[in-house]
């Protein structure tokens, strides 16, 4: 009995030795006309196992090169798995994780390196993983173990979020970035907040896609390559890295329309090579196309109002780098009597923003009949938002629910 076990374990081993265990599983590839994943070559060795050793050991006796065993063992295997069957689901995958391998042995060590070769992500601890795990416990931790194991898409779930750069965080004075937190426990906003409102906690990340969106026009953003990069600081130890010091996310082309650059993606989603275990604050850097870009100003207070004028003249401390049609934007302008100049008050202060023209590089107007306010505050200045320096990015996030 010992020897005829003796007998099995050789030939057995002969099948998936070093030198032949990839031949034998591309030889039943092409028999099957398809790409086998770790789980169907997991079940070609168990069934290789199973089968009678006497008639493989025949064949290797005629072809030394294993070649004629190759093909039998391949032709019976496809039989198998052509013949209609009532398969017990959970025991199947019981089957498929209870399975051992002898780690001690050389033929271990080679079948996990080819394991590790022909799955996807090249997570080295797959086999340790699946062979560790009690599947009998019925623990529902231990089941979405296995879920991350054989079925991981089933648990990606997507959040989109909206960088608004009209609400990041004011705290932050480095015009080369913008500045967020993100937040899952409220639906509170408020301009300069820098506020990212989520469905959910975003943790275990696994990839995120960018949309195309706009950038404001400046000769320093408009470069000989026609590209830009950008990148997540908090993310920035598993990104792209480049020359001159920097790394990125993501690269697009770029292209001029009117006073606006338009960027479209090349790279439209950056997949991590292991899931981002928590993100709270999202920082987000442009370079030209690797330089760092630094913007203009999207704010301004003002210097003057012209309180006769018709249409309303407003007057800034600086250049504003605005052009005719350009949008702005008032959210905070009071008069002396709020109550009686209520009416203009919320004209002046709507959400919808104003069209401007432009007067000269300090001055604008906007469509307002400055006459109309009863009671102005002459001393007082208001901030102006500019439209057209405004940052839309639409985001796609991905991650793992475990």
């Amino acid at each position: 009995m010992m020897r005829h076990e003796s007998e099995k374990n050789n030939t057995i081993a002969k099948i998936i030795s070093r030198d032949n265990l990839k031949n034998l599983v591309h030889e039943c590839e092409k028999a099957l006309n398809k790409k086998f994943t770790v789980i169907e070559i997991e079940s070609l060795v168990r069934y290789v196992k199973k089968m009678n050793h006497n008639i493989i050991q025949s064949q290797i006796n005629t072809d030394a090169t294993l070649e004629s065993a190759n093909k039998y063992i391949c032709n019976s295997y496809k039989t198998f798995i052509n013949e209609p069957k009532a398969f017990d689901v959970k025991e199947m995958l019981k089957d498929q994780m209870d399975s051992k391998l002898n780690t001690k042995s050389e033929n271990s060590a080679v079948w996990n390196k080819y394991q590790v070769e022909k799955f996807s992500n090249n997570n080295s601890n797959i086999v340790e993983s699946m062979t560790n795990l009690n599947m009998s416990s019925g623990d529902p931790a231990v089941l979405k173990e296995i879920t991350k194991i054989v079925n991981r898409d089933s648990l990606v779930r997507d959040i989109n979020i909206l960088i608004d750069s009209r609400y990041q965080n004011r705290s932050n004075q480095d015009r080369s970035k913008f500045s967020f937190s993100i937040v899952s426990e409220t639906k509170n906003k408020s301009e300069g907040s820098g506020t990212i409102i989520s469905n959910a906690a975003l943790k275990d990340i696994v990839e995120i896609e960018v949309f195309p969106f706009s950038i404001p026009y400046f000769n320093d953003a408009d470069n000989y390559y026609k590209k830009i990069t950008m990148s997540i600081l908090e993310l920035s130890a598993s990104s792209i890295d480049a020359y001159e010091n920097s790394q990125f996310h993501f690269l697009f082309d770029i292209e001029k329309r009117l006073n606006l650059l338009y960027l479209t993606p090349i790279n439209k989603v950056f997949k991590f090579h292991k899931p981002i275990a928590k993100i709270n604050e999202m920082t987000i850097k442009f370079g030209s196309p690797l330089a760092t870009i630094t913007f203009e100003k999207d704010r301004l207070q003002t210097k003057n109002i012209n309180y006769s004028a018709n249409p309303m003249t407003i007057e800034f401390h600086e250049p504003h780098n605005l052009l005719t049609g350009d949008i702005v934007y008032v959210n905070d302008f009071e008069t002396l009597d709020n109550a009686r100049d209520l009416g203009i008050i919320n004209d002046i202060n709507t959400p919808k923003g104003h069209l401007c023209s432009r007067v000269d590089s300090t001055t604008i107007s906007i469509n307002i009949d400055a006459s109309l306010v009863k009671f102005p505050d002459i001393t007082r200045n208001f901030m102006i938002y500019l439209g057209s320096k405004r940052l839309l990015i639409p985001f796609r996030i991905r991650y793992l629910d475990i």
